[in-house]
C-alpha cells in the first residue's frame, strides 16, 4: 500500500540512509559533531552543537558548508546572525537536500531552534 505517509518514511529511510554516509565521512576526515534531523521530505538539517563559544560554532558551520560544498550565507539581524548553507547529495531516488544552519550573536549562540 502507497501513499503519503508510506512516501514520507520512504524519503526519510532514504535520509538516514545518507546521513549514514555522511556520519562516515565526518569521521574520515575529522569533521565536527552536529545535531541532525531527519523530517519527514527528502532533506537533512545539520546544526552545530550550541555549547561551544560562538566563534567555534561559526567554524564547525563553516568546516560542514566546505566539506559538502556548500556557499554560505549570512544575515545579521539586530545582535543575532543567521548562518545558512544548502547542498545536495544524490540518493537512489534523486537529490537529498542538506540544510545547514545556526545562529550567533556577539555574547553566544541563539536558541538553536529550540522554540522551533
Amino acid at each position: 500500500m502507497t501513499g503519503p505517509r508510506t512516501d514520507a518514511l520512504g524519503r526519510q529511510r532514504q535520509a538516514v540512509t545518507a546521513l549514514a554516509g555522511l556520519l562516515d565521512r565526518a569521521r574520515a576526515e575529522g569533521l565536527p559533531v552536529m545535531d541532525w534531523e531527519v523530517p519527514p521530505s527528502l532533506s537533512l538539517v545539520a546544526r552545530p552543537r550550541h555549547d561551544a563559544d560562538p566563534g567555534v560554532v561559526r567554524a564547525d558551520w563553516a568546516r560542514w558548508c566546505d566539506a559538502l560544498g556548500a556557499p554560505g550565507r549570512e544575515a545579521t539581524v539586530g545582535a543575532v546572525t543567521f548562518l545558512s548553507a544548502l547542498a545536495e547529495v544524490p540518493v537512489p531516488e534523486g537529490r537529498l537536500l542538506v540544510a545547514v544552519m545556526t545562529e550567533v550573536t556577539a555574547t553566544g549562540t541563539g536558541d538553536g531552534g529550540a522554540g522551533r
